[in-house]
């Protein structure tokens, strides 16, 4: 049986909503803060978390919907393949050819108003390719040639990469934050 988009979203949901949640979580000086060791705080992994997606994974799924630019030939490349096919997810870091640096936020706030708003366009697009069922497809720098849904399942693995890095960022920042905290009090 084919996958849906919207069993892609659904599955996808419950990740997204934890990061949503995390937001509430944070101070200023934690969201703004780069570990020792880290290359990104917590804030430019949430602003790397929507931007890609949106600007790159949805972009690329909306334009498969919609039958702009596409081929209806080529194949994954071995990468692709694997992150398509493997039994469970495995990090594969994918080198783009171009650096991004995402921006610092300002507060956890915003980036939570941006979430909700990217959260309703998955599920708008997920019922696009849905009812149109496209078959054309782009092209991916690491992955090879993907369909509409294969675009859309890569935000979902792009959410649960970042949230390893995450992680990452997470024990050093709020342990950290604790004990500024105290030392503020006393």
């Amino acid at each position: 049986m084919e996958k849906k988009a919207l069993e892609v979203y659904n599955s996808f949901l419950p990740n997204a909503k934890h990061w949503v949640q995390e937001l509430d979580y944070y101070s200023k000086s934690q969201f703004k803060r780069v570990p020792e060791g880290c290359e990104l705080s917590i804030g430019q992994v949430y602003d790397s978390l929507i931007q890609v997606s949106y600007h790159f994974f949805m972009k690329n799924a909306l334009d498969c919907a919609y039958g702009r630019g596409v081929s209806n030939t080529g194949d994954k490349t071995l990468k692709g393949w694997a992150l398509f096919n493997a039994k469970g997810f495995f990090y594969l870091k994918p080198t783009m050819g171009y650096d991004y640096v995402p921006k610092a936020p300002e507060g956890a706030l915003g980036v939570k108003d941006e979430m909700y708003k990217f959260l309703k366009l998955i599920y708008k697009v997920a019922q696009e390719i849905d009812t149109k069922k496209p078959e054309g497809k782009l092209f991916h720098p690491v992955f090879g040639y993907l369909t509409a849904l294969e675009w859309l399942t890569l935000v979902a693995k792009h959410f649960e990469t970042m949230r390893k890095v995450k992680l990452k960022i997470d024990t050093s920042v709020r342990s950290k934050y604790i004990v500024d905290e105290l030392e503020e009090q006393y």
